[in-house]
């Protein structure tokens, strides 16, 4: 196979929820093409998914060792420091990515949740309300807005 037909099969076994499978086929493509930043990407994606975070963080760092603006890996490792409640470190990743269109709504919905972690209601109504400006139908954000602040705050 080469490098795009790992990454498509991955990316299928990933779809079909056989995500064991996909991580192994990356490890196998890694040992090959050891440099592919998007096959890299997509063993920290996994790992991410099962939690394995300081991995994912590592595999991250790699990605990003190669290209510092990835911008995938950015914001997965800003949601790794979120998600292991490393909130300072998550807001100052984020930070640097806000303003980025590919990832900016999602970033925003993101900041609005640390915001509600850290009971700062007012500030995540404002990341949110930055969200949905930039989708109207960002379903998460509106979510949010519904859950956390038109509920609690009503």
């Amino acid at each position: 196979m080469n490098e795009q037909d790992y990454i498509n099969e991955s990316a299928k076994l990933i779809m079909n929820g056989k995500i064991d499978e996909a991580l192994k086929l990356y490890r196998e493509a890694l040992g090959i093409y050891p440099e592919n930043i998007d096959m890299i990407y997509g063993k920290a994606f996994i790992l991410r998914k099962i939690e394995q975070y300081d991995l994912a963080i590592i595999a991250l760092d790699e990605v990003l060792s190669i290209n510092p603006e990835y911008i995938y890996a950015l914001y997965d490792k800003a949601l790794i420091y979120k998600l292991t409640n490393n909130l300072e470190k998550a807001i100052n990743e984020f930070d640097k990515i806000k303003n980025h269109p590919v990832v900016n709504k999602f970033v925003f919905n993101q900041l609005g949740l640390i915001s509600v972690d850290k009971k700062e209601i007012d500030t995540a109504r404002i990341y949110f309300e930055k969200a949905l400006q930039i989708d109207p139908t960002f379903d998460s954000a509106i979510n949010n807005v519904l859950k956390y602040i038109v509920t609690d705050h009503t």
